[in-house]
């Protein structure tokens, strides 16, 4: 329809203009032609714009902008979602750091605490392969009880071992306390024939000379 229009129009343009020049050749009036000829001239472009070619023009226009906008709000939502990936993931390596670094702080300190109380008796050492601590017993008295006891098992009570044992328990729960679980205090003697005279862990003894 609008093409049939825009014919229309050119035609009548074109009497238009071939009136206006025979009006002023012969002197007669030109408004009316000009008229004429103004009114097909925007009826003319108003057809051809409503023809298929610009509106399709313009629907694929609008598309590839909504297809851009639409590419690029999902590009960004992309972005954000790897970079919030990514962050977490640096975070989440950075706590696991400062908590392995604040074990590590925890078990130096423990150690240094079981060697300033424990220096009498004799040496702790710490293996971290096993979560241990161990005291290895140099006091000659403390030595001579471990090798009457071994001889004697049931003679726990005449060289206080229970009220030794007692106190092993505390430290052993010290240490899960301020330290954490899993660790293991343990007490060694070259007096025995099993060096381990006492082991615990987590505030519990799971070896015992005097049994």
């Amino acid at each position: 329809m609008a093409l049939f229009i825009a014919i229309m129009a050119g035609i009548v343009l074109l009497l238009a203009i071939f009136k206006l020049v025979l009006n002023l050749q012969e002197g007669e009036g030109w408004r009316i032609p000009t008229g004429l000829a103004v009114i097909a001239v925007l009826i003319m472009g108003l057809s051809i714009w409503k023809l298929p070619f610009w509106s399709g023009h313009d629907q694929t226009s609008n598309s590839v902008s909504s297809q851009s906008s639409t590419s690029a709000k999902t590009s960004a939502k992309d972005f954000s979602a790897n970079f919030s990936d990514q962050k977490d993931s640096v975070f989440d390596g950075g706590k696991a750091d400062r908590a392995k670094a604040e074990q590590t702080l925890k078990v130096q300190q423990m150690s240094k605490q079981l060697r300033e109380t424990y220096a009498d008796l004799g040496q702790v050492t710490y293996t971290a392969t096993t979560k241990t601590w161990t005291l290895t017993i140099t006091d000659k008295d403390f030595n001579k009880a471990v090798t009457y006891l071994s001889q004697n098992p049931g003679e726990g009570q005449k060289i206080k071992w229970p009220s030794f044992v007692t106190n092993m328990t505390k430290t052993s729960q010290s240490i899960q306390k301020n330290v954490g679980s899993g660790y293991t205090w343990q007490i060694k003697s070259s007096a025995a024939s099993d060096s381990i005279i006492l082991r615990l862990k987590d505030g519990k003894v799971t070896q015992n000379l005097a049994k």
